[in-house]
């Protein structure tokens, strides 16, 4: 990669650059992810070509089905990706696609839409319109509710938390139709927002809530996830919770 041109991409970098080697080495295990990667995989259907948007370090893009292109903006998160050897890895800006229209069958944009200014956020989704086929699927999943902001959220560059009403006409305005919308991260939502309340008010540092956990926690923390998981894929559409899932459909 040319020096220049990384250097204008690592001017957008949404994410302090250590948050990606700690997600690297956590997300193949660690029960948020799985949990959050487990969630979105019960709503892909079979597909000849996918993009991942905003790929990260590429945990989730390796169980995609099909063809599969992914990128990220930020260098740092694309040589990680790379160590897991994905064919249809580059460095990208989800506001400038570099495809055709109508290229894909399936979109997904997992954990990027929450970094992005509101301008930039709806160019974004203007462009997965754009190269969405028609009847084609995509699969978002964003951090929800302003009230749970905490001290992760600095480190990631948080912009914005999400709720069900501000995704729906996020999602809306680029004339795409949401089919199912859900928050998850449910039955933990109390305990996490009593935590973030209490860090705010002692005026906590910035942090990761990404660690590596014992394995016994561990499980525990990823039944409860799946259990929401289970619950949204028979229907079931949660009220509240720290995140926020939605299938989209292009008519």
């Amino acid at each position: 990669m040319p020096s220049g041109r990384r250097k204008n991409f690592a001017k957008l970098n949404q994410m302090e650059v250590s948050e990606y080697q700690n997600i690297f080495l956590n997300e193949d295990e660690h029960w948020w992810y799985l949990g959050h990667h487990e969630l979105l995989l019960e709503f892909v259907s079979q597909a000849e070509k996918v993009l991942d948007l905003g790929c990260g370090t590429g945990g989730l893009t390796k169980k995609l089905p099909g063809e599969v292109f992914c990128f990220d903006i930020s260098p740092e998160a694309v040589e990680l990706a790379a160590k897991r050897d994905l064919p249809g890895l580059f460095l990208g800006d989800g506001a400038s696609l570099p495809f055709a229209d109508e290229t894909f069958e399936l979109v997904v944009c997992n954990g990027v839409l929450y970094t992005l200014p509101e301008e930039k956020a709806k160019k974004c989704v203007e462009e997965i319109s754009r190269v969405l086929k028609k009847k084609g699927t995509l699969l978002i999943d964003v951090p929800a509710l302003e009230v749970a902001r905490g001290p992760h959220d600095k480190t990631v560059h948080t912009v914005k938390r999400f709720s069900k009403k501000e995704l729906v006409s996020l999602i809306s305005e680029a004339d795409l139709n949401v089919e199912r919308i859900s928050y998850h991260n449910f039955y933990l939502f109390p305990l996490a927002l009593l935590i973030r309340q209490l860090q705010r008010f002692v005026g906590a540092e910035p942090h990761s809530d990404i660690k590596k956990e014992n394995w016994l926690k561990n499980e525990i923390l990823l039944s409860i996830l799946r259990l929401e998981n289970w619950l949204i894929k028979k229907g079931i559409n949660l009220p509240f919770g720290l995140s926020l899932f939605a299938l989209v459909r292009k008519a």
